[in-house]
């Protein structure tokens, strides 16, 4: 995994007054940055959001094997940095540094002509550095003129910008993303695949020989409605003048159906001057018969679908009063409703997560996929894709809203994501292709043990998102380690008595350590009162201590230490219940919690007083029965008498009765 816990390759610096907006993304802002050890080297640093998940697979592929024509990156690690709210740990990424402008600057007609920029230098780089992805199965999902950088100062190429600090598809305006994923928020675009990044580069392409966006002036649900109605070729071309064989190109990066999208040895193909054989027409999605519904009508199965989720409650009640299945097959010929899909969509039943409301949104949102399999999850307000919900939910975390991270919880753990994703499979790949992940997450997400629940659904959807816990907002927690030393220093500002886990960091540490389960599940017993957490807390974080090489954690064995010493009321032994508690605090200034297991070894302590009591309760018993002897008095057929004689076993009762006076007095 990246380093995430360490301090900056010290080859390193960043310059954190001289900003390069020009290269930021959704989820880190750039800076101009060196290297100590090679000067000549052109890089820049990305200082990454905490609330933000960075592409992880993608980050450690390309540092691995870096991709030519594609800025790629050096080396990471953490930092500390000055913010309004003081000093706070960042992660940064540096970067080869781009040669030249990004493109959306425009293109300068004293350069030559744009068509031949276009069919040379910059497909012919871009090619280059998407077969470099593909060869790792990763798209790239940032191709935009914005994000792409002339190659030189000869402008012979290009290079593709940076594709891992941010979620896919964040960065993107609404007309660069697939008809599909383009009326989700940015967000929550998913993570897509090569045929999203193929009609990216059609609007670019297009973007570049018209000078401007396309659809440039026109609203975000006019363009998508445009889209839906005449294809996104002509809503976004909308009677312009193109060269012949640029429309050729144009039609199959911009066909709508990804099934017959050009791929990259099709664009290869054009580049070479002959012509890929793909079919260009739209998907069927007429009705049978036009909808009336809320006062209009609908002829297209994808604006209905819109419609009934923008009117919940007038949705289900239209719905409930159909002769459902003998409706659905005559406004929806083209394809049957089959029982399993019926039993899904559940119109009457009692199947629908419980209260009128919800069964009224759960309804509605299961209609429309049946309407809409390859369109958005509309849940609530929600719009996401099958591969976006990690996404959608991180926002949902950084942004603070409660509402999106209930609404994604009620899908998850009520059964309904996997309905939806049930229904959708037959016609949609990205919903076969998240099925399995899908399915794993839903049995976590409505757990509420340790580790549980929708705070490890965050974790294990966003691999490389940093622990959110309110424990530690400056610090970045993106290890185990990282996790207690952020911890560390959060406890300066966390008041005594306050507990000291809560879910986010348990979610955390056992997403990335599944073996912490067990002591945390431990820890949240209800017999398991504080001094007895503390000293679990102990015996675990010592152990991490050492594993994850933390290095001292005073702040944390000092809390801990106050927290775990009502344990030794519970010694019998006066002396080691003092000099155990004295021990403690001496040890506790160091904050090596591995030493102080080592020395106080608090099982064995316990052990071992528990041992010296039951042996002095023994010795006790068998005092008591000498002392009541001596109490009878001596016979001359006593054993005791008859070994020592009287004299003797008078002068053994004195002594009896002195030792059990001091062995009272001594275990007060």
């Amino acid at each position: 995994m990246y380093n995430c816990s360490e301090p900056l390759d010290k080859r390193y610096t960043v310059a954190f007054t001289d900003r390069l907006a020009e290269l930021d993304s959704p989820g880190a802002r750039a800076f101009a940055a060196k290297n100590s050890e090679d000067p000549d080297e052109s890089v820049y640093a990305l200082v990454q959001e905490r609330g933000v998940p960075l592409r992880l697979d993608v980050l450690e592929a390309l540092m691995e094997e870096p991709v030519d024509f594609l800025s790629s990156p050096l080396a990471t690690g953490l930092t500390t940095i000055d913010s309004p709210t003081g000093e706070v740990e960042r992660l940064v990424i540096i970067v080869t540094r781009p040669p030249g402008p990004s493109l959306a600057r425009g293109w300068d007609a004293s350069r030559g002509s744009i068509d031949q920029f276009i069919k040379g230098p910059f497909l012919g780089s871009v090619a280059l550095a998407l077969n470099g992805l593909q060869q790792n199965e990763m798209p790239h999902r940032a191709i935009r003129p914005g994000n792409i950088f002339f190659a030189g100062e000869g402008h012979d190429g290009v290079v593709l910008g940076e594709c891992f600090s941010a979620p896919a598809g964040s960065g993107q305006p609404d007309v660069f993303e697939p008809l599909e994923r383009s009326i989700l928020p940015p967000d929550a675009r998913g993570e897509g695949d090569q045929a999203a990044d193929m009609y990216a580069l059609g609007v670019t392409v297009l973007a570049l020989f018209l000078g401007e966006t396309p659809g440039e002036g026109r609203g975000r649900t006019e363009m998508f409605h445009a889209r839906l109605s005449h294809g996104s070729f002509w809503a976004l071309t909308a009677s312009k003048q193109l060269p012949g064989s640029l429309s050729t190109l144009l039609r199959g990066l911009l066909n709508d159906d990804p099934e017959e999208r050009w791929d990259l040895r099709d664009l290869i193909q054009w580049v070479d001057g002959h012509v890929p054989q793909r079919a260009s027409g739209l998907a069927n999605w007429s009705l049978s018969r036009p909808v009336k519904f809320s006062g209009n009508t609908y002829s297209d199965r994808r604006l209905l679908a819109e419609a009934f989720a923008g009117h919940i409650g007038e949705a289900a009640t239209f719905l409930r009063e159909q002769d459902f299945v003998s409706w659905v097959q005559q406004v929806v010929a083209s394809e049957s409703m089959s029982d399993r899909i019926e039993r899904l969509i559940g119109i009457g039943s009692d199947a629908d997560i419980g209260g009128e409301t919800s069964a009224d949104e759960a309804l509605v949102a299961k209609f429309c996929m049946f309407l809409d399999p390859t369109g958005p999850v509309r849940y609530r307000g929600l719009l996401l894709s099958f591969d976006s919900i990690g996404q959608a939910l991180a926002s949902a975390e950084k942004n603070g809203r409660q509402d999106g991270v209930d609404a994604i919880t009620e899908l998850l753990s009520g059964g309904l994501m996997v309905a939806l994703l049930e229904i959708a499979e037959t016609r949609n790949a990205t919903a076969r292709a998240s099925g399995d992940q899908i399915r794993a997450v839903t049995a976590r997400a409505g757990k509420k043990g340790p580790g549980m629940g929708i705070e490890r659904v965050l974790y294990d959807l966003n691999p490389a998102l940093p622990c959110q816990s309110d424990r530690f907002r400056g610090g970045w927690a993106g290890s185990v380690g990282g996790a207690l030393k952020a911890l560390e220093n959060g406890l300066a500002s966390l008041p005594q008595g306050a507990p000291m886990l809560d879910r986010h960091f348990m979610a955390f540490c056992i997403g990335r350590d599944k073996a912490l389960a067990r002591t945390f599940t431990a820890l949240a017993h209800p017999n398991v009162d504080g001094a007895q957490a503390a000293v679990m807390m102990l015996e675990l974080f010592g152990s991490l201590q050492i594993s994850e090489k933390t290095g001292p954690l005073k702040n944390l064995s000092s809390r801990l230490a106050d927290q775990a010493k009502p344990v030794f009321k519970t010694f019998r032994n006066r002396r080691s219940r003092e000099e155990l508690a004295a021990r403690l605090t001496g040890l506790a200034a160091g904050g090596d919690l591995a030493r102080i297991n080592r020395e106080i070894a608090f099982s064995r302590a316990k052990a071992e007083d528990n041992r010296a009591y039951a042996l002095a309760q023994a010795r006790f018993a068998e005092l008591t029965r000498l002392r009541l002897k001596l109490e009878a008095g001596i016979t001359g057929s006593d054993p005791d008498a008859q070994r020592f004689g009287a004299a003797g076993a008078s002068f053994i009762g004195f002594i009896v009765l002195s030792v059990t006076a001091l062995a009272v007095f001594a275990g007060g």
